[in-house]
């Protein structure tokens, strides 16, 4: 994919009102990206009303300004993904984000200027029906360490190329590092949930060596003794990998960071909600805003300065700071219902 030209596009682009980058200091904008906080069920937004959000309902007081954006129904990457790239200054390339490089740059000793390409590989199971192959939500793997390290060992050996590795990150997920990952389309794993595989795999010719890979590693993995205990436990087998977030960091070096500040600014995503990804329900909806509220107590010295809400089609950036006299005015005769902010509508 050719970024050389890539440029953040009017969709994304930032409201003229907002000031830009950091001012009296470096960081002064710390930012909080919120995935599927909002909601499309207005009886969600009815019951949000009824818990007592004091810190959530004081932050949110504060909001002088706000700018909603929207990605297609259809798109591979998610809001929070987007919202995320956007305040980096990563231009627009839905699918082609490389989120792997970038958790490798963090995480392990690959050199700043490293044009090497890496992976999530996340472990699964797809169901084949008549018609269609879906993907299993992660929580009903019940896969534990024991099992993944034993399935990560034994594909192994499939990365024992130069400039290959395999990394064990968590029984669910691994890195891979490899150059068939460079320039191929992944789908977020919660945009494919449930859904047909058939419209969310790169077909083209440029990914055909890591299709040939996970071809390879869903043939090792039918035969594996972890999934005949699995199922003689009668838990589903692990028959696939999910790959997402490939890609090399040089492939958006060249964009123009963020009016906002640097691509390290500081961006905060809690994991209240990430059960939201496979179980979403009012329930955990209305606990994962209550535990983002204890969140913000806990945290009294990174207090966010912007606040990203997203949900599936759509996410609103908010900013927190000083209301202007009209503003003040309004307020001042009608104290306003800040749950609003978290009902989603894709008619923008």
């Amino acid at each position: 994919m050719n970024t050389e030209k890539a440029s953040v596009p009017t969709s994304l682009a930032r409201p003229p009102q907002w000031q830009a980058g950091p001012q009296k200091g470096q960081y002064k904008h710390n930012y909080w990206i919120v995935p599927f906080a909002k909601t499309q069920q207005a009886p969600w937004q009815a019951a949000l009303k009824q818990l007592n959000l004091t810190f959530i309902q004081q932050a949110f007081s504060q909001v002088c300004r706000s700018h909603t954006f929207q990605i297609s129904p259809n798109a591979w990457s998610s809001c929070h993904e987007a919202a995320k790239a956007f305040l980096m200054g990563w231009p627009e390339q839905d699918g082609y984000y490389p989120w792997a490089a970038l958790d490798a740059k963090a995480h392990t000793q690959m050199p700043a200027n490293s044009n090497a390409s890496y992976a999530y590989l996340q472990l699964g199971h797809w169901t084949v029906g008549m018609n269609e192959v879906t993907m299993t939500p992660e929580h009903q793997l019940q896969l534990n360490e024991e099992e993944s390290m034993a399935l990560f060992n034994s594909i192994k050996t499939l990365f024992d190329q130069p400039d290959q590795d395999l990394i064990y990150c968590n029984p669910n997920l691994w890195l891979a590092k490899g150059d068939m990952f460079r320039g191929i389309r992944t789908a977020a794993p919660c945009r494919v949930q449930q859904k047909s595989l058939q419209n969310w795999q790169d077909t083209s010719e440029k990914a055909r060596q890591a299709r040939r890979l996970l071809s390879e590693i869903q043939m090792m993995f039918y035969t594996h003794p972890v999934n005949d205990q699995r199922q003689f436990l009668h838990l589903l087998p692990i028959n696939t990998i999910w790959m997402t977030g490939a890609g090399s960091l040089q492939d958006i070096s060249s964009v123009t960071h963020h009016p906002h500040g640097p691509a390290d600014l500081p961006i905060h995503i809690p994991s209240c909600f990430d059960l939201m990804a496979t179980e979403p329900s009012l329930d955990n909806w209305l606990k994962a805003w209550s535990e983002l509220n204890q969140a913000i107590l806990n945290q009294p010295y990174t207090q966010p300065t912007h606040i990203a809400l997203c949900g599936d089609e759509t996410w609103t950036l908010l900013e927190l700071g000083e209301k202007n006299k009209w503003q003040k005015l309004v307020d001042w005769f009608q104290t306003p219902d800040w749950t609003t902010l978290t009902l989603e509508t894709t008619k923008l």
